[in-house]
């Protein structure tokens, strides 16, 4: 089976489609910033807009730009999707809330999205109601999972505070409350591959047995070439020249 793993998106959702529907791959997991964003309303299924011709199973982890509100209700209210364990938000697009696991190809995946906003205080001031303090992670997190658990694979948004602390790839760079307790949950478990977004660079290392991929975002524009999803060899995978796509077979 190929997984391919996928940056954030910020409600590309067109450029989303568009990969999905091209690259070669048997499912996709897309790791947070999806978009869902303040038209989604509490009470309603998520809007048409949302709504693209997948023709293989999505699946994301929400990142600290999405609509943690309207998220916790699909949680309570959309129906649980019967593959994978997640909540069906629309045609083959699933959310992982975050503790959740699942098998994919006999890897055992484990699910963690959000993370600390950088523009927080921006956001609350210039663009009320466009941040939720369910963006950060507790550490309600680690009675998921129990000590010395193995996973294949980890999603997440943000990644542990000491593998940020080694990449050091950005002036923003800054010690969160969402780092730290990742931190705490790797500590905890074991893992073979954990994989994020959130930074907007490539990054990757394998640091204490643990291979670390940090996935770019997605470009905004939109893709009309083969370019883009052209992969290129990469050591434990297949991955576009951009950074923002990484192909696996599991």
């Amino acid at each position: 089976m190929k997984v391919c793993f996928i940056g954030d998106i910020h409600a590309a959702f067109r450029n989303l489609e568009y990969i999905v529907n091209n690259v070669d791959a048997d499912i996709f997991i897309q790791c947070g910033d999806y978009g869902l964003w303040t038209d989604c309303e509490i009470g309603k299924e998520v809007p048409s807009d949302y709504q693209m011709n997948f023709q293989k199973p999505v699946i994301f982890v929400e990142g600290n730009h999405d609509n943690h509100s309207w998220l916790e209700w699909a949680k309570n209210n959309l129906p649980f999707d019967k593959t994978y364990g997640g909540i069906d938000i629309a045609y083959n697009l699933i959310w992982m809330p975050r503790g959740y696991s699942t098998i994919i190809g006999n890897k055992k995946f484990l699910f963690c999205g959000g993370a600390d906003s950088i523009d927080k205080d921006y956001r609350l001031t210039y663009y009320p109601g466009t941040w939720w303090p369910g963006e950060i992670i507790n550490e309600s997190i680690l009675n998921f999972v129990k000590d010395d658990e193995h996973f294949d694979f980890v999603v997440t948004h943000d990644r542990p505070k000491f593998v940020s602390d080694r990449a050091r790839q950005s002036s923003y760079a800054f010690i969160s409350d969402s780092s730290v307790v990742l931190e705490k949950l790797f500590n905890k478990i074991s893992v073979d591959y954990w994989i994020n977004g959130h930074w907007h660079l490539f990054w990757s290392s394998k640091l204490l047995e643990t291979n670390f991929v940090t996935l770019d975002m997605i470009p905004m524009k939109t893709l009309v070439n083969e370019e883009y999803i052209e992969l290129e060899p990469f050591d434990i995978g297949s991955i576009n020249k951009y950074g923002s796509l990484l192909v696996m077979e599991i």
